[in-house]
């Protein structure tokens, strides 16, 4: 009889360690779950901010050729006044 008591008292106690692992289980996948999408927001925001300092990088190269070819630009005036524009026709 103290046996049979004694199995009941591991079953019992075997089922109560069985859910609370089911739950501990079902919490660290809520975590696992929660953390991935944190990562997957972040992972996100950076490849919007690195598309964004790409564009950036592109239009500051873009206006310093734009620099770069007006001051090739030297006007010819023939020794004319520089303040009178020169036309030729």
């Amino acid at each position: 009889m103290i046996l049979k008591d004694e199995l009941r008292v591991c079953l019992k106690s075997k089922r109560s360690l069985s859910q609370q692992l089911s739950e501990a289980e079902t919490n660290m996948l809520a975590m696992i779950s929660k953390y991935q999408e944190e990562l997957n927001l972040a992972t996100a925001h950076e490849h919007k901010v690195a598309d964004e300092y790409a564009q950036v990088c592109m239009e500051k190269e873009a206006r310093g050729r734009v620099i770069d070819s007006s001051h090739d630009f030297t006007p010819k005036n023939n020794g004319a006044n520089p303040i009178t524009p020169t036309f030729h026709l």
